[in-house]
């Protein structure tokens, strides 16, 4: 199903995982206060592990969204090379946290667009429970292919990088967290 849907351009990938994540029978019964309560565990617990949901032999943590440019991606929760060939993938950190970062190969339908974004684009992550993070583009840096400390360095809520062609240095977007959230959309 899930490499029928990759292939299908008439169909969105992300959406369909969204679909797949939620167990909507567990959730009909429950009140809105519940809802809300289980969703937002990690506001009173942030170091708690990111919810996971098993899809074709990879654990996904929730949702990258950049609504300026229609793209939507799923997000695994681990890195490796294998699967950062199938999606962009949590390096470090965690959105409870305030030091996500997220790794992606270049492909135009990963993180190619990472040197197109500008201060103040706007960029959502909604994890696996529902909880809807948004952020906001600070700063595009180059840093070198090894730099792995100035990667996770500063005071970013997120960092996205990518490699750029040749491999030898990252792309990387610094954003910080904004206030209130909106729903994400999978029109």
């Amino acid at each position: 199903y899930f490499t029928h849907i990759s292939k299908d351009s008439k169909h969105d990938l992300a959406c369909e995982l969204i679909i797949e994540l939620g167990d909507m029978d567990f959730w009909n019964d429950k009140t809105m206060e519940y809802k809300k309560q289980m969703t937002e565990v990690y506001k009173t617990y942030p170091d708690i592990e990111l919810p996971t949901k098993l899809l074709n032999g990879n654990r996904y943590i929730g949702l990258l969204d950049f609504p300026d440019h229609g793209l939507q991606l799923p997000v695994i929760n681990n890195w490796s090379y294998p699967n950062l060939r199938v999606a962009p993938c949590r390096y470090d950190g965690s959105p409870y946290t305030g030091d996500f970062i997220i790794a992606a190969h270049n492909y135009r339908s990963h993180f190619g667009l990472l040197k197109t974004l500008n201060p103040g684009d706007v960029i959502r992550f909604m994890d696996i429970d529902g909880n809807l993070f948004t952020y906001e583009v600070a700063a595009t840096e180059i840093l070198g292919g090894t730099a792995v400390e100035e990667m996770k360095s500063g005071e970013w809520d997120m960092t996205l990088f990518t490699c750029t062609y040749g491999g030898r240095t990252r792309v990387t977007v610094r954003c910080v967290q904004m206030d209130g959230a909106e729903e994400l959309n999978c029109n």
